[in-house]
């Protein structure tokens, strides 16, 4: 009879926030690799297999891609915000609104809408509407 490990959740989600912090803050950029999980099981106190799954997620993600020659990082964070900017854009394009971008005081950038000011949230890791009152 084998010896079960239990994967924790938030731990699979700790180190998955730290990369992706890491990638979205241009720490790692496209085509950096990360350590192995073993490494980074090692570094985070963790077993392994849960520094695994926090790898298959930023797989999932879209972060990392996995080869035979290690994992690397797939798209960095200015990249993917622009990616996922131009689909918001078309989107609110499709349904009939027509965005304005402009850059805030504090250096991001914000587009002005019909149903507020879209801005992308650090927190989250996408761009969200809030709606102006």
């Amino acid at each position: 009879m084998g010896v079960r490990v239990t994967v924790r959740p938030e731990s699979v989600q700790t180190i998955v926030d730290m990369y992706r912090k890491l990638i979205d803050t241009e720490r790692l950029l496209p085509g950096q690799r990360i350590p192995p999980a073993h490494e980074i099981a090692a570094r985070q106190g963790v077993h392994r297999n849960t520094a695994y799954q926090a790898v298959k997620e930023l797989q999932t993600l879209g972060y990392v891609t996995s080869t035979q020659g290690g994992t690397r990082v797939l798209r960095g964070g200015a990249a993917r915000r622009l990616e996922e900017l131009r689909r918001v854009l078309a989107d609110m394009e499709a349904h009939g609104d027509h965005p304005v971008p402009y850059g805030a005081s504090d250096g991001s950038v914000r587009i002005v809408c019909e149903d507020g000011i879209v801005r992308w949230d650090e927190e989250t890791g996408q761009w969200e509407v809030k709606e102006i009152s």
